[in-house]
Parts: C-alpha cells; sequence; structure tokens
C-alpha cells in the first residue's frame, strides 16, 4: 500500500509540472544533497506549495549535481517539500517572494536516509534517447535494444548522424576523419587498431554515445568531423556486484563478458573479460575497362573471403577515496586478438572478345597483436562549488604482426600454357607506443562565470617494418629461387611529440543568454625516417585552435523547452603513418598504394547552428553545418601507360567546402510506441588541380544522405521490440558514384528472474541488402566495383546481475538503465 501511495503522489508531482502554467516574476533554487556522505541526488522531487492553504503551485526535478530551479513565480509566501526515494521527506520554512527579493536560495538541503522504503520501493526512470547540451548530442545507448548481445560497432550503426562500413571504420555526417574517445580518453586502444577494441567493447557496457562536432578548446583538435565519445556504464553501487552475459550467433559469431566490482566508502574496486568471436565470409567482384588510343583491355576480379577474428580483453583497476572530495584511480587493461583470412582471387585479363591470361590468387594472412594501457589519476574537488583538479597520466603499447603467404597461378589463354608459379610471402609488424600526461583545473568565478584551463602532452613512437621474399629467377643459375625483394623491405619509423594549452571561460548572462569561448595552443615536432634509405622528414608546426559557443533559450519550462546554440572550432588532421610511409603496398598487384611523407597537416574551420526543441513529449533537434578545409589532403588514383594498375596516393590539394543539415524527432506516439527519424544530408567541395607527368584536375562535387528509423515498441509490459532501418542514397562526385546502401534489423528483449535478467533475440540485414558498390570514371578507366560481405545475421543472448542492488543514494532502476549490472570501472571523473 506504501509503494502506490508513494508512486500517486509521485506522478501527480510529474504531471503537474507537465501541466504547469507559466506565471512571473520570482524564482527559487538549491541543491538536494544526501546527509550521509554529502553527495547530490539526481532526480528528487521539488514541489513548491502556497504557505497559506498549502496549494500545489509548481514542482522539478533535480539534476545530476543535486541541482533544482523553479522560475516565473508570482510573489508571496511560500515553503518547499523535497523527497526521494530511500530518504524522509524535507519540508523547508516559509519564505516570501517579493519585489525586493524575488530570487530565493535554499542553499544545500539534506535528506536523511529511509531504512523501511529503501528496501520497499523503486522507480522506473527512462532517458530520452537523443539529448542536447551546448556543446555536444548524446544517444542513449542503453534503449537501442537491436545492438543487443553486440559489440559497440553494433551500438554506432544505429547513432543519428554516424556510419559504419563493411570493414568496420566508421565516419560522422558522411566523413571517415573522426576522433573516437573511450571515457573522453584516447590511447592506442582507439588508434590504427580501433575495430578490434570496438568489436571487442559489449554493447551492454555502453551507457551513451556523445557526438561533438565542434569540440571545445579543451579537447584534442584532432578529427575533420569531431569527436564520437563512448561512455561507458560506472559502478554506483554499495557490496559486491556482477554481471554476466553470453550471445550466441550464427556460424560462430559469439560473445561473452564478465564483470565484478566491490564498493563501499573508500574502494572502488572493478574487473571485466570479455571474449569475442567472429567469423565472416565475403564476396567481392570488379571489373575495369581501360582505354588508351586505339587500345582497350578489360580487367575482371572476382574474390571470395573468409575471416576469423577472435579477442579477448581484460581491464581491471580501483578508486580510492581519501574522503569525499580527493580520490585516486588506477586502471589497466589488456587486449589480444588474433586475425585469421584467407581469399581466393580470380583474375582475367582479356581485350574485346579475347581472353589472354587467367590468373588465380590465393592469400592467407595470420595477424597478431596484443596491446596494453596503464591509467591514473588523482581528482580534487574544492569546497568551492564546481572548483575541481584533476590530474592523469597514460600508458599505451600496441604490437603487432601479420603474415601474408600469395602464391599465384598463371593460365596463358593463348598459348595454353601456365606460366612458373609467383610466390610472396610478406611479414608486416608494427609497434606503437603513446605517453599521456594532462591537467585540467576549474575554478568558478561567481555563479555565472567560469574559467578552465589545463596542459596537456603526448609523445608518440610508431615503428613499422616490411619483409617481403619472393620467388625470383636467378641471374647465374637462371632458376626461380625464393629472395628476398630488397626494392620492397623497409623500415619507417615515426616519432611524434605535442605540447597543449588552453583556456576556457564559460558565462551565464542571464535566464536567456550564455556563452563559451576558449583557445588551445599546440606546438608538434614530428620526425619521420626511412632506415634503409637513411632518409629522414621533419614537420614541425605551431597551431592555434580557438572554439566559441553562444546559446539562446526560447522557452523553459516544465511542459516545454527550445533553445539556439551557434558554435565554431578550428580542427586539424594530421597525416597517418600509413600516408607517411613511401613505400609502395603491393598486397594486390593491380590496385597499389603508397604514402607520401611530404604530405602537410590540413586546418578545418566548422560552424554549426543548432536548434532544439521539446513539447509535449516529443524533442526536435536540427543543426546546419559548414566546414572549410585548408591544405586540403586527398586520395589521388592514377594508373600506369596502358591503364592496368592503379595507384593511389594522397596529396595536399587546394581547399574543401562542405555544406549539410542533420536532423532527429522523436518521442512517445502512444504508450506503447516510440519513434524516432533522423538525417543527415551533405555537399561536399573539393577543389584542387595536381601536376605530375600530366595534369589532373581534381575539382570534385559529392552530394549525400543517409536516415535512420528507430521504432520500438512494448508488447503487454513484457517484451520490448525494436526495429531499426537506415538508407544511404547514392553519392555522386566528379569521378564516379558510390551506391546506395540500406538495411534493416529487429530485435525482442524480455526480462526474467525477477528483472535480474534479461534474454534477446535479434535479426541484422533482414533482406541481406548490405553491399557496397562503386563506379568510377577516370581518364578512360572504367571501374566498377562490389562488395557484399555476411550481414544477415541471428543472435540469441542472455544477461544476468548478481549481488547487492543499492546504491548509495538509495536509488534503484530498472528497464533502460542498468546501472548496477554493469562495471567498466573507475570513478565518475570526467576527463
Amino acid at each position: 500500500m506504501r509503494k502506490i501511495i508513494f508512486l500517486v503522489y509521485f506522478l501527480l508531482q510529474i504531471t503537474y509540472i507537465a501541466l504547469g502554467q507559466s506565471t512571473s516574476n520570482g524564482s527559487v533554487s538549491g541543491y538536494v544533497l544526501n546527509e550521509t556522505d554529502k553527495s547530490p541526488i539526481e532526480y528528487a522531487t521539488v514541489a513548491l506549495f502556497n504557505a497559506q492553504d498549502s496549494v500545489l503551485i509548481k514542482g522539478t526535478i533535480t539534476d545530476a549535481k543535486g541541482k533544482f530551479s523553479i522560475s516565473e513565480i508570482s510573489f508571496g509566501k511560500y515553503y518547499l517539500v523535497t523527497e526521494f526515494i530511500g530518504f524522509n521527506r524535507f519540508i523547508s520554512n516559509s519564505f516570501i517572494l517579493n519585489s525586493e527579493k524575488s530570487k530565493f536560495s535554499l542553499g544545500q538541503l539534506y535528506l536523511k536516509t529511509n531504512s523501511e522504503l529503501i528496501e520497499e520501493i523503486e522507480v522506473v526512470v527512462e532517458k530520452p534517447l537523443v539529448m542536447n547540451t551546448i556543446d555536444k548530442k548524446v544517444f542513449n545507448a542503453e534503449q537501442n535494444i537491436t545492438s543487443a548481445g553486440g559489440t559497440a560497432l553494433d551500438v554506432l550503426q544505429n547513432v543519428p548522424s554516424v556510419s559504419v562500413d563493411q570493414d568496420g571504420n566508421v565516419s560522422m555526417r558522411g566523413n571517415s576523419n573522426v576522433t573516437i574517445l573511450i571515457d573522453g580518453k584516447q590511447s592506442n586502444l582507439t588508434g590504427g587498431g580501433r575495430q578490434a577494441l570496438l568489436e571487442q567493447i559489449p554493447a551492454s557496457n555502453i551507457a551513451d554515445i556523445e557526438l561533438i562536432t565542434n569540440p571545445s578548446a579543451k579537447y584534442d583538435p584532432d578529427g575533420l568531423s569531431g569527436i564520437i565519445n563512448i561512455v561507458l556504464k560506472k559502478n554506483k553501487l554499495q557490496g559486491f556486484n556482477g554481471f554476466t552475459s553470453l550471445t550466441l550467433g550464427n556460424n560462430w559469431k559469439h560473445n561473452f563478458n564478465g564483470q565484478l566490482s566491490y564498493k563501499n566508502n573508500k574502494w572502488n574496486v572493478f574487473s571485466n573479460y570479455s571474449y569475442n568471436i567472429n567469423n565472416r565470409n565475403s564476396l567481392s567482384n570488379s571489373y575495369r575497362n581501360s582505354s588508351f588510343g586505339e587500345n582497350t583491355t578489360i580487367l575482371e576480379q572476382d574474390q571470395f573471403g573468409f575471416r576469423n577474428r577472435q579477442t579477448h580483453m581484460l581491464k581491471a583497476g580501483a578508486d580510492y577515496s581519501f574522503n569525499k572530495n580527493n580520490t585516486l584511480s588506477f586502471a589497466s587493461t589488456v587486449n589480444i586478438n588474433n586475425n585469421n583470412e584467407e581469399k581466393n582471387i580470380e583474375f582475367r585479363d582479356s581485350i574485346p572478345n579475347s581472353l589472354l591470361f587467367l590468373r588465380n590468387r590465393n592469400a592467407l594472412e595470420n595477424g597478431f597483436g596484443n596491446s596494453y594501457e596503464l591509467n591514473s589519476s588523482y581528482s580534487r574537488k574544492f569546497k568551492k562549488q564546481g572548483k575541481s583538479l584533476d590530474i592523469s597520466m597514460n600508458y599505451s603499447s600496441r604490437n603487432g604482426e601479420k603474415q601474408n603467404d600469395n602464391i599465384e597461378e598463371v593460365l596463358d589463354v593463348l598459348f595454353d600454357d601456365y606460366l612458373f608459379p609467383k610466390l610472396q610471402n610478406v611479414l608486416e609488424t608494427n609497434k606503437n607506443e603513446i605517453f599521456t600526461s594532462q591537467i585540467d583545473y576549474v575554478v568558478p568565478i561567481n555563479d555565472k562565470i567560469k574559467l578552465e584551463t589545463g596542459l596537456k602532452n603526448i609523445n608518440r613512437t610508431i615503428e613499422n617494418s616490411f619483409f617481403s621474399e619472393s620467388n625470383l629467377k636467378n641471374t647465374d643459375s637462371l632458376q626461380y629461387e625464393v629472395q628476398p625483394d630488397s626494392l620492397l623491405n623497409n623500415i619507417f619509423n615515426f616519432n611524434e611529440s605535442i605540447s597543449a594549452a588552453y583556456l576556457m571561460s564559460s558565462c551565464k548572462f542571464n535566464k536567456k543568454w550564455s556563452a563559451q569561448a576558449g583557445l588551445r595552443a599546440e606546438q608538434t615536432t614530428t620526425t619521420s625516417t626511412l632506415i634503409n634509405t637513411n632518409e629522414r622528414f621533419n614537420n614541425n608546426y605551431f597551431s592555434l585552435f580557438p572554439s566559441a559557443y553562444l546559446n539562446y533559450v526560447l522557452v523553459d519550462s516544465a511542459k516545454e523547452s527550445a533553445n539556439i546554440t551557434l558554435s565554431y572550432s578550428r580542427r586539424i588532421n594530421r597525416p597517418s603513418v600509413r600516408a607517411l610511409n613511401p613505400f609502395t603496398d603491393y598486397s594486390n598487384p593491380q590496385s597499389l598504394r603508397r604514402g607520401n611523407p611530404f604530405l602537410n597537416p590540413e586546418y578545418i574551420d566548422s560552424y554549426d547552428l543548432a536548434y532544439s526543441k521539446f513539447k509535449n513529449g516529443v524533442s526536435f533537434n536540427a543543426s546546419a553545418y559548414f566546414k572549410y578545409t585548408h591544405n586540403l589532403i586527398d586520395r589521388v588514383i592514377s594508373y600506369n601507360e596502358d591503364r592496368t594498375v592503379s595507384f593511389t596516393q594522397q596529396e595536399n590539394l587546394g581547399y574543401g567546402r562542405i555544406y549539410g543539415l542533420d536532423f532527429s524527432v522523436g518521442g512517445m506516439l502512444t504508450k506503447w510506441w516510440r519513434l524516432m527519424l533522423s538525417g543527415n544530408g551533405f555537399l561536399n567541395q573539393t577543389r584542387g588541380i595536381l601536376t605530375r607527368e600530366e595534369e589532373y584536375n581534381l575539382n570534385n562535387d559529392a552530394l549525400g544522405f543517409r536516415g535512420n528509423l528507430i521504432s520500438n515498441f512494448k508488447v503487454k509490459n513484457k517484451y520490448d521490440i525494436q526495429l531499426t532501418s537506415w538508407y544511404r542514397a547514392p553519392i555522386y562526385f566528379a569521378q564516379g558514384k558510390i551506391k546506395s546502401m540500406k538495411s534493416v534489423d529487429i530485435a525482442v528483449k524480455r526480462a526474467v528472474l525477477k528483472n535480474k535478467g534479461e534474454v534477446s533475440l535479434r535479426l541484422t540485414d533482414i533482406f541481406d541488402t548490405q553491399e557496397f558498390g562503386i563506379d568510377l570514371d577516370i581518364n578512360g578507366v572504367i571501374d566498377t566495383k562490389l562488395y557484399d560481405w555476411e550481414s544477415r545475421n541471428i543472435f540469441i543472448g542472455f544477461s544476468y546481475r548478481f549481488g547487492k542492488m543499492n546504491s548509495n543514494n538509495g536509488r534503484r532502476e530498472r528497464k533502460s538503465n542498468h546501472n548496477e549490472g554493469n562495471f567498466d570501472g573507475g570513478s565518475d571523473q570526467g576527463m
């Protein structure tokens, strides 16, 4: 009975909040805290009553800092009632709002725990699917059940403005130059081998995906299209807790995850182990018609591939709180992955109406990699509200090697004769080390102005080696022998040091206007060395990266909110090691790649105008954006004299412009149906002329669009069903087009074992429509490629959480917020 009474009272308050009428003049504010440990209480209800007749006037809910504010109150005499599940009700003394004192602050209100209620009542907290703040868009991953039992890549596939291709490459707003962070931090684990890591992070560990299209000066400026920050769930529960999940998929696509944690007033100790195995088949074919003069040659390729990837990841760490204001944290992560792949490629060389050569190439690839990371941090919160100091150090190392064994048999069709088989064995090794140190300091000047400053240093060392041997003809014996390819073998070293400092200020002018501005300065020193030729390339540069935000609140009431944000940031795209290494990649003899050691970084000025509105349970977000790229880096494709071999190399061209518009709209259509529609359209313009042996006009206009639809259903309050679909329109550009893509997924989830467990079933790419195609027409060469990989799969999953389910503020959550069962560790510290 007590539970029913409380829930009725709670719903009445929320109903009044949703339907409350705007009045005028006065306002009241304060903070709601746990009396036991002085921690803020989020989602506590705060109700304003008339002191004369105890009539409910208005109400609200506290935010993550425990803060509440009620505005537009008529002058009069009032009192506040504050309560939260598991705590005794707090009733304030009466106070008066008048023309002399229209703004009243109650300061800090402390709630005492109620041991009887804490075990009896639980509340359901449903977060919106998409939320906007002044500098980022937040996607609630916990409500995306089509990724249940999947990985971070499955979650990202359903995030508005984000797409993932068949090779696990992530792009945002149509551009793959995006920085990916894990809990606000970057390391080796999110660098060149980030696909393996994203496949290793279970979807059940992810709380939110943050899209930061115009990052502030506090963040590293790398990434043309911005930052994707994957926010992992945090352990907020006292005592011993655990979580385990198992997902089984067809063709050996399995995922296991196990987590344990223990927390008391001083310690938070956590560990997590996950194992992922993923087998995948793929098919591809290409057709190249090359005309030069009166001659025409045709090259056709059909490829079948099979890949087996296995990864293990173990993470463990601890947080120690000396007191409520000082926390020391340590964490370590180990990642081991094995990747085995087999490809069989059939080549047909011909001229019109006549087949010349039939070639069959069999490639076996065995790859192994391991990485580890060590993190330490210290966080101090001062007595002054909002003042903090964070110091962190991070070391990460990644080692990997890849062995390729290739054999190619060639049939001379005209003479019906097999030529001597071509053999090539390749061993590639790489070592990558990063050491990062950082200090961040935040100090509020007053209630309206806040300053942030910090220093950061990054030292990166990369060593890549390439060793190849082939069966070459000995000039003395005229016999074929396996010999090192002296013209191909090389060792390439890269060293980079970045020292940065930033200063930011944010200001809230009044209820309507707020702003943030910052400046980041960086000194970068790079050295590239080609060991076998003793060539050395240096590139040192100093850069300034300003950022600015201006926010205007159109409406801010209990039932409706709307705001407009204008933002600007300057970004940088530094050339990758692969783009710099001047040696040629011969893994496909007909499509060669080589790096350019003289590449300079490109700079991007990014502008964004965003509008956000929430009313009657429906949210609408729209952004118009523009990016201007200086010293543009782009891929240039050229061909040899007879147009049979292509060469791909990156060059600094003229400039680039991107015009875009993205939007999302969603909300509850009925009590059992929620819908969200999102889309992103863009025009990407490239302007540049490159002169080599001949002049290449690289002016290019590419137009693209991608749309997502997410539909959630609840059946008899037992089953959660989600249907997601996405469509990417053809992208047209000067040299051809990228063909359209589309997919539809469905998932069903149900809670079992008294809500401690969940079972899920999902089917990906129901209609088997995910395939990537591109058509090129370059200087007399028509090239058509189509890639089709195994994408229609079925998965069944089970998860179970155990342990003490009480958090230190007395709050229990269920449904979409399963924080009590997922502990990827760490305190609630940010960057």
